[in-house]
């Protein structure tokens, strides 16, 4: 079973500068005894003063009353974003990124988190 990652927007008022590209998915195959949460967010282009930014998280662990999640879970989580500063048209920074895990068996708490933000000052 495939379960899409809820991907939001900080603000739909403007539109990214460049081509950026994040995707995060999540396969459970025969999982049983499971809660899980997701989350997947991006800001690809803030006001003055408001830095780019990506999210990504997940979790899985067993439900109240069981000892374990059973079964197979894996991510995969990619993006490629490019920044630029104040009115330039030219990128000033590319950062990509991917990861990919897999765990099987009984699991008592898997979680995986990252968080970016630009941090770049001209």
């Amino acid at each position: 079973m495939s379960i899409p990652v809820l991907i939001s927007a900080d603000s739909w008022s403007v539109s990214p500068a460049f081509d950026d590209h994040v995707s995060g998915a999540t396969n459970l195959v025969n999982m049983q005894s499971f809660a899980m949460e997701s989350k997947l967010k991006i800001r690809a282009v803030g006001g003055d003063g408001v830095p780019a930014g990506v999210e990504y998280m997940v979790s899985i662990a067993p439900i109240n009353g069981t000892d374990a999640a059973i079964g197979t879970v894996r991510t995969d989580f990619r993006g490629s974003i490019l920044e630029a500063r104040g009115t330039s048209e030219n990128e000033s920074a590319k950062n990509e990124w991917r990861d990919h895990a897999m765990i099987s068996g009984a699991i008592v708490n898997f979680m995986k988190s990252f968080a970016y933000t630009s941090g770049i000052t001209v």
